[in-house]
């Protein structure tokens, strides 16, 4: 794209990953409160495997908070130009 509509969609897909990265920390620690709940529901049992919602939801959003922020690491490792207009 040429200058100003590059800068332009970059600080926008930027905000986009912002936004949506800190609704995804808000579920990740919602997440987590539940997984703690559940260990201590379950102290002392034997647990074979890790498979219960729970643990599926953890690993759902960890993987979001990751691609959120390769996502931004990608969004800031584009070659930057000086804002001319800005």
């Amino acid at each position: 794209m040429t200058e100003p509509k590059r800068t332009t969609r970059l600080k926008q897909l930027r905000a986009k990953v912002l936004y949506n990265l800190q609704g995804d920390i808000s579920c990740y620690r919602e997440v987590v409160r539940e997984l703690r709940q559940y260990r201590v529901q379950h102290t002392g049992e034997k647990l074979d495997f890790a498979s219960d919602s729970i643990h599926t939801a953890m690993s759902l959003k960890f993987n979001h908070l990751h691609n959120h922020f390769a996502a931004l690491m990608k969004i800031d490792s584009a070659p930057s130009q000086m804002d001319l207009f800005g």
